[in-house]
């Protein structure tokens, strides 16, 4: 019906001469010419739209095959380098260099216990053991310093009972991070300050760090966003968090209730 439509409204249109009623426009000899034309016009954009649409089909076939491709190759990655066989070559490693360097060793098992942390699964509701994130810090800030020859200033506070309380995993690591990023840390009179206060009601946790003048880099953005969206799910009305990020220094006062 359409396509009839079509070749009716092109006819009428461009090459039917002027007629008075719809039914004699509608039943009005055309001239052979100007049918051809029509019938021209009609199977040209017939064809292109054919073309149109083959072509779109075309394209995302292709764009699909390409994401089933890259799905395989991600899963075929990960059934490759999975934690346990990353697990067993640490250990191998460290194994290996417990008779060249205790302080290589360390920093092998500090690795392994990080990557075991990261990828390992949390409770049912979510969350995890305060004992096991201060862990996952400490870790950190060790490997960093083996890194810089324990160069770098970080002062690391604990205050409070913090056997019995439970946080979301990989939550107060991603502000210690972005420190390490971001921060000035080879200044002895300005220490990367990281302070953590638990008490029966609430957990607090602050961190100060010096920035690097003239560094810029926005991609921290991307981690606080997460932070973000995970304390407003996982603690809605619940937590308190104050961020400041001035000229020459950054500070983060998070406030986490306990549930």
């Amino acid at each position: 019906m359409l396509c009839v439509g079509l070749r009716l409204v092109l006819a009428d249109q461009f090459f039917s001469p002027p007629v008075n009623g719809f039914a004699d426009r509608f039943f009005s000899p055309v001239p052979f010419w100007n049918q051809f034309r029509v019938n021209l016009l009609f199977i040209g954009i017939s064809f292109a739209y054919w073309y149109a649409r083959n072509n779109y089909r075309i394209k995302k076939n292709q764009e699909l095959l390409e994401k089933e491709v890259l799905a395989a190759k991600l899963s075929s990655l990960k059934h490759q380098i999975n934690p346990h066989f990353l697990y067993n070559t640490l250990s191998f490693i460290y194994t290996k260099s417990l008779s060249h360097s205790s302080e290589l060793a360390g920093s092998i098992a500090r690795l392994s216990d990080l990557m075991r942390y990261s990828l390992g699964e949390a409770d049912p509701d979510g969350k995890t053991c305060l004992e096991k994130e201060i862990t996952h810090i400490r870790n950190f800030i060790g490997i960093q310093q083996m890194r810089f020859d324990n160069n770098l200033h970080v002062l690391f506070e604990i205050a409070g009972d913090i056997r019995q309380f439970r946080i979301m995993p990989l939550l107060l690591i991603t502000f210690v991070e972005n420190a390490f990023k971001h921060g000035q840390l080879n200044d002895r009179n300005f220490p990367v300050h990281i302070r953590l206060d638990v008490n029966p009601q609430a957990l607090q946790f602050h961190i100060r760090n010096k920035k690097i003048l003239g560094y810029k880099d926005t991609s921290h953005g991307i981690g606080l966003s997460n932070v973000y969206n995970r304390l407003r799910l996982a603690y809605p009305q619940q937590h308190e968090l104050y961020i400041s990020d001035t000229h020459d220094e950054f500070f983060v006062d998070l406030k986490i209730n306990r549930q």
